[in-house]
């Protein structure tokens, strides 16, 4: 399709003639340049208005692009009008479906799920079960951490330990926490401990140990899925849970964990390992845990256990 721009540069036969001052009536038609130009009439001339036809005709060309959802120029951004300096420009703003795009890829990029069930993934606050009283003091605590992140930021707020048996929902209830927070544009790693140890393992060979590692201490929030139920050795002790706690209570940041374990009986479990029994690294680890998370019982049915009879 020829542009305003086309015409103006050309002598016009009378079929150009034609299509010029058919696409001249649509521009001065149309409701938002009709709005714009009312808008500042004290500002624009008739002289203004014919140097700024190509420009006008861009916006409007933009706008119906837009409103029958093709890409345009700009795809993503709106054609808005504006005053440049003695003529009418177009400048381009993000779109609010570009905006939900981009602000959905952000919450994606935010949020890595290592390891974690594909039901829970997606789970909000919202959704949590809470029709005990367990249960609704274990919500009740993940509403008041995050209007304490709300009013005053992630610095030292102190996480969750949440132990119970199989299938009560800790994994569920975290990732909720973990997607609200998510949704505040901070970034949340959730990672399954056993299988995190374990594909450790094959990271000696390219090297990429100590990265992996370093990304769990660095995250804003990070939560360590069912601590304890990996083979307890001194290396995964010593060498990985220790650092990363470590680091994590030096600086301040939000760390959170599920276990089959009270803080006690995962405490006798660390102490134990191929190399003996080492209580005192156990307690040092045990310590930093406490340091960084409040132990919250979360008891009651297996959930995941009904909801598989459900089905």
């Amino acid at each position: 399709m020829h542009s305003l721009s086309d015409y103006l540069k050309v002598e016009r036969n009378p079929q150009q003639e034609a299509k010029f001052k058919q696409r001249m009536q649509k521009i001065y038609q149309d409701e938002d340049i009709k709005a714009f130009l009312s808008k500042h009439q004290s500002e624009i001339t008739e002289d203004m208005i014919q140097k700024s036809l190509s420009k006008l005709d861009e916006f409007l060309k933009e706008k119906e692009l837009h409103q029958a959802g093709l890409p345009g120029a700009n795809p993503g951004f709106i054609p808005k009008l504006f005053l440049n300096e003695g003529y009418i420009d177009v400048n381009y703003e993000p779109s609010a479906a570009y905006l939900h795009a981009q602000k959905a890829a952000r919450q994606q990029h935010n949020l890595k799920n290592l390891m974690v069930p594909q039901a829970a993934r997606h789970a909000r606050l919202s959704d949590i079960y809470h029709h005990t009283a367990v249960r609704q003091q274990v919500l009740s605590e993940l509403v008041h951490f995050l209007e304490q992140v709300q009013s005053q930021g992630i610095q030292d707020i102190r996480g969750f330990y949440l132990t119970g048996t199989f299938g009560v929902g800790k994994t569920y209830m975290l990732s909720a926490l973990a997607n609200e927070m998510m949704a505040m544009d901070y970034q949340v790693f959730i990672v399954h401990f056993p299988t995190f140890v374990n594909d450790l393992k094959g990271s000696f060979a390219d090297n990429t140990m100590t990265q992996q590692i370093d990304q769990l201490k660095q995250v804003d929030v990070l939560i360590i899925d069912d601590i304890g139920a990996q083979f307890n050795s001194a290396w995964s002790r010593d060498d990985i849970l220790m650092p990363i706690l470590e680091y994590r209570m030096r600086e301040g940041k939000p760390t959170c964990f599920t276990s089959n374990f009270t803080m006690k009986e995962l405490e006798e479990h660390l102490a134990h390992s191929k190399d003996g029994h080492e209580p005192v690294k156990a307690r040092r680890i045990l310590e930093r845990i406490n340091y960084l998370a409040k132990e919250m019982i979360l008891s009651g049915e297996n959930l995941r256990a009904k909801e598989r009879e459900r089905g």
